[in-house]
């Protein structure tokens, strides 16, 4: 039987469960509490009433019995208990069962762990999610299994990469690649592991070793299922985009979109649309009725499947467009409002946003300013290891001039 925590435990537990979930105070206030009555509770100043409990589990989402002292559950019955709800996206009962099962198997663990990372990545907390991977990969040696440690591995480069350690990336991209070649594992963990590779490859500027395990990828692409198929052909185009070969890209990805029912994956479907609308407005003549139209596609799916991260890059890419268009009022407030709150775009698309609204803080004569934060965001993509785009910040301001 569970017993009602007392301050300031209640409190601290308040504060936690609300900043996992992302809100703010202000957030949480409403008739029934207010801002000072809640500050209290989190200070632990006020004991919560049972009125204030029922106030905030509603609020936050989650039952009354999460401000209760319970008896820590065995790890495997969270796991049974998140994956089996539609709403459990909370991290916090995987992370406590994570510190406090010291019973848990190997795999176990791994599963958690596994989980816990990918919901932290969809919360946007990436510097967490880094944590939890970095565990999760050593945990795969002790797991024993190959396929954990690449799938592992795969992931970790993936967050590095988000995070603009390019170089870090291909090193943990890398080793999931030497996990695949010294064993037998599902088409599908060879295809994913080629993917990472490559992506991170042409990010730090490494054509000739990605074209390498393109030819690989491009050797096994008949035999995989028609989603994996379609993200091969869309991580090839993305070599060719950052390479400049922006027509042979375009062909790629609308052989992929063609390829693609919306019935097979949605979010992906989604998610290519939004890709052609970018590279479409990154051509040196952006073409802008072809954006249009592949976001105006993607606009329809995004209340259907979109993540925080879409709703981001969707707005990043209209911002784009409004530039492209010669909508320099538009495209600075979008630009301007989406830099404040960015919290899911990768490093790429948060230097691409900084180098937008700086082209048009230089095209409105704010050019000291401008200048200066054109050559420090070159400067930061080129140390970060990202030579295209920083060539793309240098191109730019030199148009510019």
């Amino acid at each position: 039987m569970s017993e009602p925590l007392e301050q300031p435990e209640f409190g601290q537990r308040l504060r936690a469960l609300r900043r996992e979930r992302g809100m703010s105070q202000a957030d949480v206030v409403g008739p029934g509490m207010s801002a000072a009555y809640l500050s209290r509770l989190e200070s632990g100043a006020r004991p919560p009433t049972a009125r204030a409990v029922q106030y905030l589990a509603e609020k936050l989402e989650l039952p009354p019995s999460a401000f209760s002292a319970e008896q820590p559950e065995d790890l495997s019955t969270v796991l049974a208990t998140i994956t089996s709800s539609e709403d459990g996206d909370t991290v916090e009962p995987i992370m406590s069962a994570v510190r406090t099962d010291g019973q848990a198997g190997a795999a176990t663990r791994w599963q958690a762990l596994w989980i816990l990372a990918r919901l932290q990545i969809k919360q946007g907390r990436h510097g967490e999610a880094l944590k939890t991977l970095d565990a999760l990969a050593e945990l795969s040696t002790e797991v024993a299994s190959p396929e954990l440690e690449i799938r592992a591995r795969n992931q970790l480069a993936r967050c590095q990469r988000s995070l603009g350690d390019v170089t870090a990336a291909r090193a943990s991209a890398l080793l999931a690649h030497a996990l695949v070649t010294a064993h037998e594992v599902p088409a599908s963990d060879v295809a994913r592991t080629l993917m990472t590779l490559v992506s991170i490859e042409a990010e730090a500027g490494h054509s000739a070793e990605a074209h390498v395990h393109i030819t690989m990828l491009d050797a096994i692409i008949p035999d995989l299922p028609v989603v994996l198929r379609v993200e091969a052909l869309w991580t090839t185009a993305t070599v060719l985009t950052r390479e400049g070969d922006h027509k042979g890209s375009a062909e790629l990805l609308e052989r992929a979109l063609d390829e693609l029912d919306s019935r097979d994956d949605l979010t992906l479907w989604l998610r290519l649309r939004l890709a052609a609308a970018s590279l479409y407005l990154q051509m040196r003549q952006p073409a802008t009725e072809e954006a249009q139209r592949r976001l105006t596609q993607a606009e329809s799916a995004l209340d259907l499947v979109g993540t925080p991260r879409l709703a981001e890059e969707f707005a990043f890419l209209h911002a784009l467009l409004a530039f492209h268009q010669g909508d320099l009022d538009l495209a600075g407030e979008r630009s301007d409002e989406l830099a404040g709150r960015t919290r899911y775009l990768s490093f790429r698309d948060r230097i691409r946003l900084d180098l937008l609204r700086n082209q048009v803080r230089l095209i409105r004569d704010d050019r000291v300013a401008a200048i200066a934060e054109l050559r420090g965001l070159a400067l930061q993509a080129q140390d970060a290891g990202y030579s295209d785009l920083a060539a793309d910040i240098w191109r730019t301001l030199a148009d510019l001039l």
